[in-house]
């Protein structure tokens, strides 16, 4: 217990890195199917504070003019740099009106992970789609609503559950195995009550095309 407590202690109170690899999350298309992506600025105060400068901000349109917003964390030999996205809704105002663990079938690349500097703008045969979790948001900001879906990866260890994600990150580090933190998060506007099926669907679908490009950009 002593060894064990001692390690999670070295674990937690190791200084924040400043993320320096390669840009692994910008490796995402800005086109992806029928979404066209817009890169949105990110502040410098939001680097400071998650100590890696692999982050990216965009809104995604389809061809019937429908957005969603799509944010990609990644870090390396940092735990610190992915929180859960309800933490951050307070800080900006916003209320957690409802939360949920959600099932969509997504698909991986065949050929997993996909090393490299160049963004992936095809992926070759994909795996059979199988369900997968992720978590579900409904935010409120005033008289507006956006829905969330939220999922974290640490290597090949994937999960929409932090606590579970931390001892991926706690596992991953103390057996030596790859020390990548990553969290994503799709977002679409719901304005009233009545559009949150709406925004939902287009959630569900975005994800649907990007999943397959996280997995084969970010190791």
């Amino acid at each position: 217990m002593a060894l064990g407590t001692a390690a999670v202690l070295w674990f937690e109170l190791r200084p924040t890195p400043q993320t320096s690899h390669g840009q692994y999350a910008a490796r995402i298309p800005l086109t992806i199917g029928e979404w066209v992506g817009e890169d949105l600025p990110v502040s410098a105060d939001t680097v400071l504070i998650l100590g890696t400068k692999d982050i990216i901000n965009r809104c995604y349109v389809n061809g019937n003019g429908q957005r969603v917003w799509f944010q990609a964390v990644f870090a390396q030999d940092n735990r610190r740099a992915v929180h859960p996205p309800e933490i951050c809704a307070r800080g900006h105002g916003e209320s957690l009106e409802r939360q949920a663990v959600v099932s969509h079938k997504v698909a991986w690349p065949a050929s997993g992970y996909q090393p490299g500097d160049a963004v992936l703008t095809t992926l070759g045969e994909l795996k059979k789609p199988v369900n997968f979790e992720f978590k579900e948001l409904v935010l409120r900001y005033g008289d507006r609503r956006s829905i969330v879906n939220y999922w974290y990866k640490a290597g090949s260890r994937l999960t929409c559950n932090a606590v579970k994600h931390e001892w991926n990150l706690f596992r991953n580090n103390f057996t030596g195995g790859t020390t990548t933190n990553s969290l994503l998060r799709v977002s679409a506007d719901a304005p009233t009550a009545a559009d949150i099926e709406t925004g939902r669907g287009l959630v569900y679908e975005f994800t649907q095309e990007v999943f397959p490009f996280v997995i084969a950009s970010m190791p």
